[in-house]
């Protein structure tokens, strides 16, 4: 029996739809759902990084900083659906 459901999410319109998909699947299984979303830390360093930089924080506390953004406005998406 399936226990568990993983939905990588990237917050596009097929992305959306699986979700959607899986959330009725673990409704009807009594599963439970864990979704991935990949965080490119790089990408982000490119530009914001720099400008973000304060008295103080260091890199890790900048890009912890960004990641827990990334959280809060992907619950905020899943929170839509």
């Amino acid at each position: 029996m399936i226990r568990n459901i993983l939905v990588p999410f990237d917050n596009s319109k097929f992305a959306k739809k699986s979700f959607v998909y899986a959330k009725e699947m673990a409704e009807k299984l009594d599963a439970t759902i864990f979704l991935l979303t990949v965080i490119d830390e790089y990408e982000y360093l490119h530009g914001a990084l720099l400008a973000e930089l304060v008295d103080g924080y260091t890199v890790k506390d900048t890009i912890r900083k960004y990641i827990k953004s990334v959280i809060i406005n992907e619950k905020k998406n899943l929170k839509k659906l």
